[in-house]
């Protein structure tokens, strides 16, 4: 790797806490064991290895990332239920459903 990169390694074990259902591919058992296998392989611990743990974005941080209407869906979809429009963003899909309370 040329010096002077760095590579994020961005976790938090908050991902754990995430559950989007039997039919969903991002299940948090294989979660959890790819970062206990990079962590026991001492990848983290890399010197071009920056450890980045994130921090859920503020009301006023989203709007620099999402449109105004998508998070009006995602907003409305976080009731569990499927808004309007909810499907022109790849939501209510097997994998990406709607669930209630995932936008927090």
């Amino acid at each position: 790797m040329p010096s002077g990169l760095t590579t994020a390694f961005i976790y938090t074990p908050r991902f754990l806490e995430f559950d989007y259902g039997p039919g969903h591919p991002l299940r948090t058992e294989r979660l959890e064991l790819t970062y206990d296998s990079i962590s026991a392989c001492g990848l983290p611990a890399l010197p071009s290895i920056r450890y980045v743990e994130p921090e859920p974005a503020t009301d006023d941080e989203l709007p620099v990332f999402m449109k105004a209407d998508y998070l009006k869906v995602l907003r409305a979809a976080d009731t569990g239920d499927a808004p309007p429009g909810a499907f022109r963003y790849g939501l209510g899909a097997s994998d990406n459903p709607i669930l209630p309370g995932i936008f927090r």
